[in-house]
């Protein structure tokens, strides 16, 4: 709708980027879920990832566990869409990104965007890419 809800930023510490795009994902749905939202477009700039969260995970797949979590959560009562996006199309996302790895270990929410970002919202919201 054009209107900041609320954001978050985690930092996991030392990882794999797959590992951190699902736990990202997972709690981006989680949050949104749990706010109440009927309908929401997933955009994640790791083609991995979305190509993953699009197909049956094996059991043997090393982040199957997470895979599961974050795919009971696509497939609630609700209408959630997947898709690919380059990081240069949003910009917001890739910035409270940046902005993770400053912060302290765990989950940090924002009812308000970071100073930041603030200068960002506008150019995401007109879909406006960056070389």
């Amino acid at each position: 709708m054009g209107q900041w809800m609320r954001g978050f930023d985690v930092n996991l510490g030392v990882g794999q980027v797959l590992e951190a795009e699902l736990w990202g994902i997972y709690l981006g749905l989680k949050i949104v879920w749990d706010i109440g939202c009927s309908a929401v477009v997933l955009e994640s700039d790791l083609a991995t990832a979305v190509h993953l969260l699009n197909k049956n995970v094996e059991d043997l797949h090393p982040l199957a566990t997470m895979l599961w979590g974050c795919q009971d959560y696509i497939n609630k009562n609700w209408v959630c869409s997947i898709h690919h996006v380059y990081r240069e199309c949003n910009i917001v996302a890739d910035k409270l990104a940046e902005l993770g790895s400053c912060l302290e270990l765990g989950l940090s929410t924002f009812h308000d965007p970071p100073d930041s970002i603030r200068s960002f919202l506008s150019e995401d919201l007109l879909e406006v890419c960056r070389p």
